[in-house]
């Protein structure tokens, strides 16, 4: 009864995640977008940090938990338990995301954008997997990922400025989505209460509408409120997450590969299929590997760094037993899925789109097989 009770808790999070991210906290991205007057695949690359909010968040929990652990074996197991959230999460991205952006909406990608965060991505997925091969993270390697992702956003930020001195086109930059974004809050109030969409109309009280246009004091309080209702669910996704895995006797890095990773990836899946249906393909497939490149370099980096720094430099010990091979599945997705952008001139036709899906939800049930307890 317990186990059960537990996954529904987990599930209320995933809803909580999806409401909070996808009704308030991306709308007001759009809006802070629209302000700074961002291309397509920046905004994407913008949106995809703040829809990690989740993975973050897991990342940050799951480390303060290892680090209040009171025995060696338990902290290796919970400190996998962010990084195994990360790395389901980018499968489900790889797979699952890109493959329903291109089912439900624009096929055809610029080859340019894509083609840069494929790249930077299987380079982030290699330094993974280097990093974690001893089954410890150093001091310096956690520095090292976070100068990646540093790097990463310099080179999305200066995009346009490097497309120009390289004569290379197709940096639009979209309005309509964002219209349609800042209409979204408001339509909330707008609405009659039932039980559809009680929990949407209740948060859409503690938020500030911004149809009008851009206020900073509204959009730093509706970012604020945002992070920190990502984080109190989170909270308690980790904390049941880790306690149905120990009721199972299944590890916490399998449920972190798959109920994590499919539950913080929500937000990235709807804000990708919402932004295709809209015809900016490139702004949804650039949410999901940009997302996909911050969870690796930006969140495992800063999160690694933290735990160096309240460790006062020792290595931060992970059980990768679990991990290892989906990080070379992972890296394998990569390289395969970039290889067939190139081979249909980065117009992905619905087969496709659709082996894409069902090759992740073949990878669930064979990981979960594996770990069920017999």
């Amino acid at each position: 009864m317990a186990n059960i009770l537990f996954l529904i808790g987990i599930l209320i999070t995933f809803y909580v995640l999806y409401v909070v991210v996808d009704k308030f906290l991306i709308p007001t991205i759009y809006v802070l977008k629209d302000k700074l007057n961002l291309t397509d695949d920046q905004t994407g690359t913008l949106t995809s940090f703040v829809s990690s909010a989740p993975e973050l968040s897991v990342s940050m929990i799951s480390l303060i938990l290892a680090i209040t652990a009171n025995d060696t074996g338990t902290f290796e197991q919970i400190a996998a338990l962010g990084p195994a959230a990360v790395i389901g999460s980018a499968l489900f991205s790889v797979l699952f995301i890109v493959g329903a952006s291109s089912w439900f909406g624009s096929k055809a990608l610029t080859w340019h954008s894509i083609t840069r965060d494929m790249a930077y991505y299987i380079l982030a997925v290699l330094m993974l997997y280097l990093t974690l091969s001893d089954g410890k993270v150093e001091w310096y390697e956690g520095i090292l990922l976070l100068a990646a992702y540093i790097l990463y956003t310099i080179i999305v930020a200066n995009w346009p400025r490097l497309s120009k001195i390289f004569k290379i086109s197709g940096t639009q930059i979209f309005s309509e989505s964002v219209k349609q974004s800042e209409q979204s809050m408001i339509d909330l109030k707008a609405k009659s209460w039932n039980y559809k969409n009680f929990f949407e109309k209740l948060l859409s009280y503690i938020f500030f509408p911004l149809a009008k246009g851009y206020n900073t004091f509204k959009v730093t309080y509706n970012i604020l409120v945002s992070i920190l209702l990502v984080v109190l669910s989170s909270v308690f996704m980790v904390e049941w997450a880790s306690l149905l895995a120990a009721n199972l006797k299944i590890p916490q890095a399998i449920i972190g590969l798959t109920i994590l990773a499919v539950g913080t990836s929500v937000p990235d899946l709807l804000a990708s299929i919402k932004t295709a249906r809209e015809g900016y393909g490139d702004t949804a497939v650039s949410n999901a590997i940009g997302s996909n490149v911050f969870d690796v370099l930006g969140n495992l980096g800063l999160t690694w760094t933290i735990a160096a720094i309240f460790r006062s430099g020792q290595s931060i010990s992970v059980e990768t037993n679990s991990l290892n091979g989906s990080i070379v599945l992972l890296l394998a997705s990569s390289l395969v899925l970039l290889l067939v952008l190139f081979a249909k001139k980065f117009n992905l036709s619905k087969p496709v789109s659709l082996f894409l899906m069902l090759s992740y939800i073949c990878y669930v049930a064979v990981v979960s097989f594996q770990a069920w307890p017999r």
